[in-house]
């Protein structure tokens, strides 16, 4: 397989939608011709984040991991959560930040919001989320 380097400017307060959108295409959930935009620029109907409820997504045992924790804050590691979804967590949650914001359009964020979570920090390097209540 050919492979190019691509540079992509995007504004910050578009940003986690890139992450969102550049997600769901490496994990097969949309495909490239999903997000193409027609040559002479308009724009196609915008993809509607929140469609699924968060209790249906891959991300539902979450839920349940949360509803066990006590106290106000809370440390996880990604094995936990790994666990908790059955499967690994993808690539993106891995290396950025913007994969775990706190914005209803994250189909996780919605879980761990209505579970009454809020992601403060992460830790990459030890593999660590530090959760606290809202």
């Amino acid at each position: 397989m050919n492979q190019i380097e691509v540079s992509v400017v995007i504004p910050e307060e578009r940003l986690t939608e890139f992450y969102v959108i550049l997600g769901d295409w490496l994990s097969g959930k949309i495909t490239p011709a999903e997000q193409a935009q027609p040559a002479d620029g308009r724009r196609r109907g915008r993809r509607r984040y929140g469609a699924r409820s968060p209790s249906a997504s891959r991300y539902a045992g979450i839920s349940q991991l949360l509803k066990e924790l006590e106290g106000p804050v809370a440390e996880v590691s990604f094995e936990d959560l790994e666990k908790a979804i059955g499967n690994d967590l993808p690539a993106s949650a891995e290396k950025h930040r913007a994969w775990w914001a706190n914005t209803e359009r994250n189909t996780q964020a919605r879980v761990w919001m209505e579970e009454g979570w809020r992601v403060d920090s992460v830790d990459f390097d030890t593999r660590m989320v530090n959760f606290s209540r809202i």
